[in-house]
């Protein structure tokens, strides 16, 4: 009987041991300074944002979301009431898309959402009363 209760007690640590993973782990960026160059783009859109339910636990204040075309940033996310209000700046012929970056200043991550907007003089993405989800992925 002893040995029987040695044999459960080793296999059950060994479960136990087992099923402790470490959490995974990405990489930390410092807080970033986005800024757009308002002298070189005569038009703009407007978007309004938040952040998907799985990363409210992380937020803060002092997060930042801002717009990108090709790596360039066009906007720089104004936090009100949760949502990010965001004017994403371009010129008349613009075609491209707008991706979005989001700092989480608590964990020090970085997440971005594909080039899924396309950019549209005087488009509005959102709005106060039903603000765009971004669909945001961790920067590895």
């Amino acid at each position: 009987m002893k040995n029987l209760i040695k044999y459960f007690t080793f296999l059950l640590l060994a479960v136990c041991m087992g099923s402790c993973q470490k959490d995974e782990t990405y990489t930390e960026f410092p807080a970033p300074v986005w800024q757009v160059d308002d002298a070189k783009y005569s038009v703009n859109m407007t978007a309004v944002v938040v952040l998907p339910n799985n990363l409210l636990p992380y937020f803060n204040e002092n997060d930042q979301v801002a717009a990108f075309i090709n790596d360039e940033c066009r906007g720089v996310g104004i936090l009100v009431d949760n949502a990010f209000f965001v004017t994403i700046k371009g010129t008349p012929e613009e075609i491209s898309n707008v991706s979005f970056r989001y700092y989480s200043t608590q964990n020090k991550y970085m997440y971005t959402t594909d080039s899924f907007l396309p950019f549209e003089q005087d488009a509005v993405y959102g709005t106060v009363d039903a603000p765009e989800v971004l669909s945001l992925n961790i920067v590895q």
